[in-house]
């Protein structure tokens, strides 16, 4: 969760140093062979009970979900965007 919610404040740190920014991105790459192995990672592996993939979602979404919170209250009409033709072809309120 510590990590999850500094991912989440340097996204909303983009946004403030970036006012006209309208969009961001957060995705997984392709071919990732550094996953964490420590005892924390490996039991929520076994809790949640996914792969190394299966957790790396997990924990992209709960980015996703703690910026995307602080958007709406602060910045309504911005969001995250899976697609790079989403945010750039879409007209936001």
């Amino acid at each position: 969760e510590e990590l999850e919610d500094y991912v989440a404040k340097r996204f909303i740190q983009y946004f403030q140093n970036y006012p006209d920014a309208t969009y961001f991105m957060f995705r997984q790459e392709d071919n990732s062979t550094a996953f964490c192995r420590c005892e924390r990672c490996l039991t929520a592996i076994s809790d949640y009970a996914v792969n190394y993939t299966g957790l790396q979602i997990i924990f992209m979404n709960h980015v996703i979900e703690k910026t995307e919170a602080w958007l709406r209250e602060h910045e309504p009409g911005k969001a995250y965007f899976d697609n790079p033709r989403q945010g750039r072809d879409k007209k936001r309120n």
